[in-house]
This record gives structure tokens, sequence and C-alpha cells, in this order.
């Protein structure tokens, strides 16, 4: 009997061959296979026609639909083939190190020489199981599978259904020659007797999320003694807090909280977040020790996330519970303000430090607690403003006019509470996290201060009077001429050394017009503070008395300012013009200039000849009256011994002079002073004048003020 079968090349039954068809001579007993790449041959022993004829029909049934098939028997002998790929390991989720059985199941026996592997899908480049020896008959190869960091399957499968054994020799002994001709080609996926379609087996070595436990204090003895009712007014007493350490626990992750002998296992909700109240949630186990009332005894509390595979993360933290009955006190106070002067306006944050985090009671109609402070000058407080669930509480002290001390300080008030405290509670409570109520003694204040108090850490300054001028003066009093410099001194009532002075400042004074002293410099005093302003005499200013003009003569250019270190700026009324303390009234000074000449003219002694001209004509002998005319009046002074005396050069000759007429007649004492010239042999001239500005000499005598014994300007 003959016929023709047909097989798809998927099902390649010989290494090295892709059959396309398969013709049979049974009488003959002899199969010769044809290739749709290459021709051979090989003779099958007539032995094993049997089997090969039982197990075609299945190989073909399992991987292609026959196009023509005659009777079963005539069907086409394939080399050994897989049938399954399974294993013992039962179904479930696995870890780093665990071991996995892999069985591969021909369908008759085979040969295997060398070692091969066999390659899984456990992670993006495959992952090898080892050969471990044959079983069934040597129909199963048996290969083992250690999971190792970073390998994942969500259903543990061969790599590929062509390339997941490697390396080795798998020989099918019913052919007659030798070689590897043994199937390679594995069920895979989701075909019948693939390793996924039979078990299911998940590969799992990614750890969870760290979960995390918040610290948590209490104290026994408040619900000890209260009862059931403590619960009511206080529903998450003693109940633990966390995060799963992710938004929402994952499928198939659970978490566990162990405390005291413990095991509890809160819900997380979708945020990550979950708690466990200790006295109320059902847990297993007992408490390995009581809660009790001791003065401080501490938890360790162990959150703990655990996945199918049973991969696990715990928590970080260490001793998260904590039974405490000792209350927080308080250390110290502080500000995080420096030293230094501060104002109106300005916000001052005062910190006071207990032993422990404390905690504000607020809420409805709860008032706020207040620090009382020394500002003067009436009683001051400081308000809280932040710090609840820290070990340091700030309050804000905002400076408004008015204020004023040399050093804040908090004020302790013994009537408020038992304890001497600076700290008014009006209603509210400061407790730790267990519910201690804190005690609220302050540190005793001493002089000078100590650590602890407020003005022991950094010193400041409430002031917010602005510095006003108290007096202006110069010194020393006297007359100042022309050229002299006159210090007028500013006193300020504010004490060194606290006054900043920045930019030009001017004084405007009495002497003339547009006359002012500029500022200099200061001058800092244990008492006081003095602006020195500086004026040259310029000649034509003049003062019987030195001033300033009004209140407001004082001025500051642009961008200027005289200020204290509180910033408060310099009110610049002075004081009025007259009164004690101005200028005008507390200093002599007179401001005067120097006399000078104002004219010269000419007085004829003798009558003159007049000439055709008009001209007067003078001769020898004749004389001329030369006065010249001061704007003040001047006194002539003499020298001890003869001298030649104040003599004007005139341009007649070239010793031609007018002298200074003697005593009384030269007009000494008065604003003008006589000279008379006598016409000389030789002396000519068309019109008689002076040579030149300074043809007025001396001549070893003064001519002065008469009143301020000041030299005159001798120039015409």
């Amino acid at each position: 009997m003959e016929g023709w079968a047909y097989a798809p090349p998927n099902v390649n039954r010989f290494a090295g061959f892709q059959v396309s068809l398969i013709y049979e001579w049974t009488s003959l007993m002899s199969f010769f296979l044809f290739s749709s790449k290459r021709f051979n041959s090989k003779r099958i022993s007539g032995s094993a026609i049997a089997a090969k004829r039982r197990r075609v029909g299945k190989v073909l049934s399992r991987h292609s639909a026959l196009l023509y098939a005659e009777p079963l028997e005539s069907r086409a002998m394939l080399a050994a083939a897989i049938m399954q790929v399974t294993s013992s390991t039962p179904n479930g989720f696995y870890r780093v190190g665990d071991t996995i059985a892999i069985a591969v199941e021909y369908d008759t026996a085979v040969q295997v020489s060398g070692t091969p592997i066999l390659k899984l899908n456990c992670n993006s480049g495959g992952h090898f199981a080892s050969y471990s020896g044959q079983s069934g008959g040597n129909t199963i190869l048996n290969f083992q599978y250690t999971v190792v960091s970073g390998d994942t399957s969500l259903d543990l499968d061969v790599f590929s259904a062509s390339t997941a054994m490697l390396l080795g020799t798998i020989d099918d002994p019913t052919l007659v020659s030798v070689g590897d001709d043994a199937s390679r080609l594995f069920p895979f996926g989701a075909a019948s007797g693939s390793l996924a379609s039979l078990k299911n087996l998940v590969i799992d070595t990614g750890v969870p999320a760290v979960p995390t436990v918040n610290p948590l204090h209490v104290n026994p003895s408040a619900w000890q003694a209260a009862g059931p009712v403590y619960f009511t007014l206080h529903p998450n007493y003693f109940t633990l807090t966390g995060t799963a350490g992710t938004s929402a626990l994952p499928a198939g992750e659970i978490l566990t909280v162990v405390v005291n002998g413990m095991t509890f296992t809160p819900t997380v909700n979708s945020l990550g977040a979950w708690s466990c109240n200790l006295l109320t949630a059902t847990h297993t186990g007992v408490p390995a020790n009581p809660w009790t009332n001791v003065a401080l005894d501490q938890y360790e509390v162990v959150a703990t996330v655990s996945d199918r595979a049973g991969n696990q993360s715990v928590d970080a933290t260490f001793y998260e519970l904590t039974i405490d009955v000792a209350a927080p006190t308080i250390v110290g106070v502080t500000s995080t303000s420096r030293t230094g002067s501060y104002t109106i306006g300005a916000v001052i944050p005062i910190l006071v430090s207990f032993t422990e985090p404390v905690f504000i009671a607020t809420g409805t109609g709860i008032p706020l607690p207040t620090l009382a402070v020394n500002v003067a000058p009436s009683q001051k407080y400081a308000t809280y403003s932040a710090g609840t669930g820290t070990s340091s509480l700030t309050f804000l002290y905002t400076v408004v006019a008015g204020d004023s001390v040399a050093a804040l300080e908090y004020v302790i008030l013994p009537s408020i509470l038992p304890n001497p405290t600076a700290i008014v509670l009006a209603g509210g409570g400061i407790q730790d996290q267990a519910g201690n109520v804190a005690i609220l003694t302050m540190p005793a204040i001493t002089t000078p201060s100590s650590a602890g108090n407020l003005a022991g850490s950094t010193t400041i300054v409430i002031d917010t009077i602005s510095p006003t001028v108290d007096s202006v003066s110069a010194v020393p009093a006297k007359t100042y001429f022309p050229g002299d410099i006159v210090t007028v001194q500013i006193t300020l009532n504010s004490v060194c050394p606290s006054i900043n002075v920045s930019g030009p400042m001017s004084l405007a004074l009495n002497s003339g017009a547009a006359v002012t002293a500029t500022y200099a410099s200061a001058i800092f005093n244990p008492t006081n503070t003095i602006l020195n302003f500086t004026y040259t005499v310029a000649q034509g200013d003049s003062s019987s008395d030195l001033g300033y003009l009004t209140t407001s003569s004082l001025t500051l250019g642009g961008g200027a300012y005289v200020r204290d270190l509180a910033g408060n700026n310099l009110v610049l009324a002075l004081p009025v013009p007259g009164s004690a303390n101005s200028l005008d009234g507390s200093s002599a000074i007179v401001i005067a200039s120097l006399p000078v000449v104002l004219d010269v003219t000419s007085l004829a002694v003798n009558t003159p000849r007049p000439s055709p001209s008009k001209q007067m004509y003078y001769t020898v002998g004749e004389t001329i009256q030369i006065d010249v005319k001061f704007d003040q009046a001047v006194d002539v002074i003499a020298p001890p011994t003869p001298a030649v005396g104040p003599r004007i050069r005139l341009n007649a000759g070239t010793a031609c002079f007018a002298n200074l007429m003697p005593g009384a007649a030269s007009g000494t004492g008065t604003d003008t002073l006589h000279f008379l010239y006598t016409v000389a042999p030789g002396h000519v001239t068309p019109a008689l004048n002076y040579v030149a500005t300074n043809s007025l000499t001396l001549g070893g005598y003064r001519i002065v003020h008469t009143n301020l014994n000041c030299p005159v300007i001798m120039q015409f």
C-alpha cells in the first residue's frame, strides 16, 4: 500500500532537514525522505516501524493538519519530538534563591551527550536552567533553575519555541545513523504542552517599598485613670500611624505591624497610609509586657511589607513607641534677632525651648499663649506664632510707637501659675505628645543676664524715640574775621554710638545772605552725640551775635540722613533763636569784616590858580589835602619809636608822597583819614593820582578797626 502525506516546515523532526513530502512503500519496508532543501535517505530498522507508526499521528496532529493522508499505518516516520515541558515544583510565587525543577519530556527515549542548558523567559535576555540528568526511561530531561536577583516572569516558560535548549547533543536512537537528530522544537506560550500552559510559576525578585512608622509618645496614666471614657474623648490616642512606602499597597502585598509581642495587620488606604490603635485593633499574640506607667519605656515597632513571593521590606526606624510620663520643662529663651536696636514696625521672634517637642492646644475659642516682656512704658506681651510639635515655641513681638527698653527680656509673672513663668495660657494649654502638661517655670532673670535668659543670648534694644537737638553752641566766644573758621556744635540727646550720619547737612547763619555752616564730623560721648559744623568767615560777613535764622535752619542734602541705630530719624527742629540753648543765646560770637577803602578824594588847602582850560594848577610850596574814606571807623596807632608814618605815593615825581596829617588832624577814630601833599621842585603831573592800588603804606604805624582792633585792607 502506498500514499503521500504533507508535513509543513515547522514539523521538521530531523536535524538539518525541512521535510516537504513523505512517500511510503510498506511492502519494501523502506522509507525514502524527500526534502525541499536537499535529498537524503536514511534506513529505519524494522523493529522501530511499529513505534514510528504509532507516534507519527500524534506529532502531526499536534503541530499541523494533514492535507492528504492514508491510514495511520502508512504515515511517515519522524525523529523524537518534545511532547511537553512541566515542573514538579508547586504553582506559586518564587524569589531569589528558590529552586524550580523543570522536566522536558520526549515522545521516545533519547540519548544525551554533553551538557545542554534550558533558556527561560525570566528576564529580557533569558536565564538558564542547568541540566541535571534523565529519567522516565530516558524520555525526560531534567533541569534545575535557581532564581537570582533581577529575574522576573509572570508565567515561567521557555524563552521561545526554537531557541530554548542549547548546547549538548540529543540523539534519537531509533534512527540508524548517530547524531543530534532529536527535535529541539518546544511547545511555547499558549500551545498545548508548554510549561506556561501546564504550570503557573511566577518569578518575583522585586523588593516591596519600605514602610514607615511615625513616632508615638503616650502616657498610660491618663487612660488608665479615666477608663473607657478616655477613648471617647481621645479616639486616636495610642494609635500608631505610618505609610506603606508607596501611594497604594500593590495587589498581593500585605503590611504587618509587630510591637510588644502583638502582630497587627492594619488596612492601607489608597494614599498608602495606615493606622493601628494598639488597645482596640484586632491582633494576634499577647503583650510581652503590660503597658505600664513608668518614667520612660520604649518599644520597637516593626512594620513589614511582604509580597506573595516572600520578598520583604522593613521600616528603617527604631523604638518608635515611647511610654512617657515625664512632663516637658523650659530650657531657656533666645531670639533669632541679632543684637541691635529696633524701632516701630520691627517684628522680634522670641523662642522658648523645651526639653522635648510640645503641642499647643488650639481650636475655636481657645486663645493663643502669650509671653510677658519688659517693654516700657506699660506691660507688653509677645503672641505665640509657631512651633507646635517641636521643642521650640516661637512668640512674636511687634514694636509700636512709644516702646522702649535697653535690653529685651521676659517678665516673670508669679501670680499667674504656681510655677513662676512669663507664659500666659489664658485657657489654652501646652503638653507633650504623650499628654504630659508642660511645666512652665522659666529660668530666673539674673543681672547680668545668664544663659537661659533672653538677654543672655542677644541684646535687643527697642527704641522708638527719635533723637532731637538739645543745644547749639560755638567756642571759643570771640570775634571772627575773614578767613577765620567758626566751629558750630549741635548736641543731640542720643547716647554714643547710636547715631548714623550720611550725606551733606547745612546750618543757615545770620552773618550774611546765604551764609551756611556745613557738617564736618561727629563726636560720640557717653551721654550725648555732637555734630560739628564749620563756617569760614568771608569778607563782607558780619554779625554782632552769630546765630541761625530759624528753628528749621538745619537742613539735609539729597540722600542724607541722621538717625539712631534703631532707625529713628533725627528731628531737625532747633531751639528757638535767642533761647538759652540756641547758638546766639549760648555763645557770644562776633563776625566782623576788615575795614576797606571806599573812596580817595582831594581837597585843596591853598587857593589854586585856574588855567585857561579851567584846570587847577599847583606850584612849588602849595599843598593839596587827600582824604581816604573807609567803610568803618579806624584808628591810627603810632609805634613806640619814631617812624615815617602812613603816606600815599603819588604820580607827580619819584619821591612824591602825601603824608598823614599829624595828631587829631589825621582823622583817627573816624572813617576818614586826612593826608597832605606839598608840591616840591621837580614835581609835575597833568592829573594828580596815586600810583597803584597799594600806594597807601603804613610806615611803621598801624591802622585798625576802631572797636575791634583788626587791621584794615589797604587796597585802593
